[in-house]
């Protein structure tokens, strides 16, 4: 969402994690969370609150700790857009994926995607350029994840992601996912933030 909206601070994922998965009770059977209208709604009701009042580890007791009052409140200042009856966000359903997100991002949509974990993720799944081309190498790992597509290079026929892990990961916090693995099995869902 901070993407979406140059002047917004930081925002706290494991906020929206906490109030999907323990206020909402929305989890699938292994643990992960969809990436549908049942999680992107309450960014619109919710909201998601800065970093710095809600700065928890990534890690199962970070997940599970209960946003402070001051936290919920500052969440209210930041949701996602209403337009009519919805909010707004698209989820890209086009026959190839790569290219309904390439499209998304040239209209200056960023994209959410999910997408399943790669063995080694995060120390181990990029190569020297920071870049994951082959959606079978590394296999899938365990869970699920969700990062930002904030840019594309046809020159690498790859992806700009942005990633919930931190600055000291990978290149200042992004990396690189070809449009082969966007286009595989690997990734679950792709939204567009409109």
């Amino acid at each position: 969402m901070e993407m979406k909206n140059a002047q917004w601070p930081a925002l706290a994922p494991l906020f929206h994690y906490y109030v999907v998965r323990y206020q909402r009770g929305i989890i699938a059977t292994n643990g992960a969370l969809p990436l549908d209208a049942t999680t992107l709604n309450p960014l619109g009701v919710e909201g998601i609150c800065r970093l710095d009042t809600h700065d928890m580890p990534f890690a199962e007791e970070g997940s599970r700790t209960r946003p402070s009052d001051a936290a919920t409140a500052d969440a209210r200042t930041h949701r996602i857009g209403r337009s009519g009856t919805g909010y707004n966000y698209q989820p890209i359903r086009t026959p190839s994926r790569a290219m309904g997100i390439r499209a998304a991002l040239l209209a200056n949509y960023p994209v959410v995607i999910g997408f399943a974990l790669p063995d080694g993720y995060p120390d181990a799944f990029v190569d020297s350029k920071f870049a994951w081309t082959d959606p079978t190498d590394p296999a899938p790992g365990r869970g699920g994840h969700c990062v930002v597509i904030i840019g594309f290079s046809d020159a690498r026929s790859a992806f700009h992601i942005h990633d919930s892990q931190g600055a000291d990961r990978f290149d200042h916090g992004r990396w690189w996912m070809g449009y082969q693995v966007a286009d595989s099995d690997v990734v679950s869902a792709a939204v567009a933030l409109t």
